[in-house]
Formats: C-alpha cells, sequence, structure tokens
C-alpha cells in the first residue's frame, strides 16, 4: 500500500484530492517506502542476529537460473508502471496489466489461464470489488456527515486548541484519531476518513499539503500492525500459529520505524523529494542515518546486545537528526555514526548464548 508504483487504490485518490498527476504522488512516496522497508529488513536482520538464527544452507536456495527463468512475470507490473507514466487513466493501465498478466501465463502449464481460470478471476475480481465499494460508500456517508454536521472544522480547532504553539503535539493528535479510524477499515476507507478530519488540522499548521495527505495515509494503513485491532498481524498469527496479542505487539515493535518516516517527512519535505537536490539529499540521508539508530535501540544489538544506557544514546541522537535545526541534524547524524562504530566496533563481541526477546 506505501510502495510505488501501485500502491492500492489510496493513491489515485490522494492523486485526485490535491490535483497532481498520479506520477508525483508516485516520486513523493518512493523514498519514504524504501527507508521504511529497509529499516525493517535492518531490524529482522538484526533481530535474527541477536536471536542466533541462520539462514539456509546454499544447497535449498532456489538457483538463480531457475528463478531469471521467470523474470518474464515481471512484464505485467512493467506494463502496468509504464502505461500509468505515459498519462493514462488508471482504468486502461489496469486493462493492460490484465492482458499482459493473460499473455505471461500462456508459456507455463502450470500457470496458464484458460476459459475456467479466467472465469474464476473474473468471480475472485468481483468479490474482491465489493469491499472496496462498500468502504468508499460508507466513507462517502461519513464525509457527508462530517461536513453537513461541522465535527470537521469542531475537530480542527479542538486540536489547535489542544496543541497550542506545538506542531509537534498536533501531528501526534491526528496520529492517534488517523489510526483510530483506520482501525478495522480498508485502506481506501480509512485514508478517506483520516483525510478528511486531519489533513485541515495540518494544512492549518502551515505543513505541505502532501506531507499532510501522506502523514494520514501512513497511518491509515499502520493501524493494520498497531493492537488493539492489528488486523494483518492477527492474520498471520493465524498463518505461523502464534499468540495474536504478541504477535501484533511483535509487529507494532518491527515495524515501529513507519510510525517515526511521516512525522520525518513533515518536518522535512525532501525525504518527499520536494526540495532542490541538495535539500532532498540531506533530508534522506539524515533519516537513513536516523532510522538506523532506532533500529539499533529497538532491538538493542549491532554485533553484541546493547545496555539501556547505549540504546538511549541512540535514541536522543536518532531524535536530534530528525529535527528541522540543520546544526542538531549534523550532530545527530554524526553522533549515530560514531555511537555505531564505538559500540559496535570497540567493543568486544558478547562471547555467550544469544539473548533474544521476541522469537521463541
Amino acid at each position: 500500500q506505501i510502495m510505488p508504483p501501485v500502491m492500492g487504490a489510496g493513491a489515485f485518490l490522494m492523486a485526485s484530492f490535491l490535483g497532481v498527476p498520479f506520477v508525483e504522488i508516485i516520486i513523493a512516496a518512493i523514498v519514504p517506502a524504501l527507508i521504511y522497508y529497509g529499516a525493517v529488513f535492518l531490524m529482522i536482520r538484526l533481530e535474527a542476529l541477536k536471536c542466533g538464527l541462520k539462514g539456509l544452507p546454499a544447497e535449498e536456495l532456489p538457483k538463480k537460473k531457475d528463478v531469471l527463468k521467470k523474470v518474464y512475470l515481471f512484464v505485467p507490473i512493467i506494463g502496468l508502471v509504464f502505461t500509468l507514466l505515459k498519462g493514462y487513466s488508471p482504468m486502461y493501465a489496469a486493462v493492460i496489466g490484465i492482458v499482459l498478466s493473460w499473455l505471461v501465463s500462456l508459456p507455463s502449464k502450470e500457470n496458464r489461464m484458460g476459459p475456467k481460470k479466467i472465469i474464476s478471476a473474473i468471480h475472485d475480481g468481483v468479490e474482491n470489488i465489493t469491499l472496496v465499494c462498500v468502504a468508499c460508500a460508507s466513507a462517502g456517508i461519513a464525509l457527508s456527515s462530517v461536513s453537513l454536521t461541522g465535527i470537521g472544522q469542531k475537530l480542527v480547532s479542538l486540536v489547535l486548541a489542544f496543541a497550542g504553539n506545538t506542531p509537534l503535539f498536533a501531528l501526534f493528535l491526528v496520529m492517534i484519531v488517523s489510526l483510530v479510524l483506520g482501525m478495522g477499515l480498508p485502506t481506501t476507507g480509512a485514508y478517506i476518513l483520516a483525510s478528511a478530519l486531519g489533513v485541515p488540522i495540518l494544512a492549518k499548521l502551515g505543513y505541505p499539503l502532501i506531507s499532510a495527505h501522506m502523514f494520514v495515509f501512513y497511518f491509515a494503513i499502520i493501524s493494520n500492525i498497531t493492537p488493539p485491532v492489528a488486523l494483518a498481524a492477527y492474520a498471520a498469527s493465524s498463518i505461523a500459529g502464534s499468540e495474536p496479542n504478541q504477535t501484533g505487539f511483535t509487529a507494532c515493535r518491527l515495524g515501529f520505524l513507519a510510525f517515526v518516516v511521516p512525522f520525518a517527512f513533515c518536518y522535512d519535505p525532501g525525504i518527499l523529494l520536494q526540495l532542490d537536490f541538495i535539500g532532498n539529499l540531506m533530508g534522506i540521508l539524515a533519516c537513513l542515518v536516523a532510522c538506523f539508530g532506532f533500529a539499533f535501540a529497538i532491538i538493542g544489538y549491532i554485533n553484541r546486545n546493547l545496555a539501556i544506557w547505549e540504546r538511549t544514546i541512540f535514541v536522543l541522537f536518532s531524535l536530534m537528526a530528525l529535527t528541522p535545526n540543520n546544526t542538531l541534524t549534523l550532530v545527530g547524524s554524526a553522533g549515530v555514526i560514531g555511537s555505531s562504530i564505538i559500540f559496535g566496533k570497540l567493543f568486544k563481541k558478547d562471547k555467550g548464548a544469544p539473548k533474544c526477546d521476541s522469537i521463541e
């Protein structure tokens, strides 16, 4: 949902709300998504090292030659992205993607789509679209209610009154509103509701509109891994056979940086590629360094287990790296890099058994 180029229906709605081409939404969303997924990969990697987990032996891995033979399966995605980037309508791009998906299925006997599979795919598509239609219809009713009753304007005034001259507090309040509205709803409906209530507040505080929309969009999605209604995490727990609540909190912990990135691009639009080259580069690098620092602090491991005071230092420097003050950003970034070198390289690696917190 947050990774370009597709991003689900929410991205098309965002382009419509902002009155900009869909390509601009893709460009703005790509860096935060890459940072988030890279950070999650880093945290899982650190957790695996901390728990002493090993990768699959080479003989159990698929052969590169066999994998490369299936590279043609990317053709539908490439075709979909190409048509969107060329400015064609989402409906036309979807038709191209469907036709290409059918064409690439023909060479494989196992995956070839004959009349029976085509009818089954149409049936599944109709079933899935009903959920989106119901969510959008419900969201439309809710939006009309918000507009006619004036609740939206009252909420804006209430949040601004609570926040006072502290925009960060207002961001926290909008985050909570977006998380609550997104609990149990499909992404599209959650985003529509959250944008109707949250975006006017952030716009009133002077945040760029694209940052405001991305902020509520992220938190409407993050509600899927945020207890107590972490639907995605609970679905994963049923597959893994694990305890639902523990899985939900573990998902929230490993996905913690999804809570950080939206705050970062609200304070530094360079992360959304909205500034000049130098501004964009500085914002991206500072956010990357901060994410590394938060990852070390949350997992508590580099090449050994970190003490509480070491993790606290990483948190403080990471927060400094994300501040809008250039001096503090440089100090925080240097602090994260220096601390990772000192704590990770100059101290001896643990000789005892690894200590694992979240994997049993």
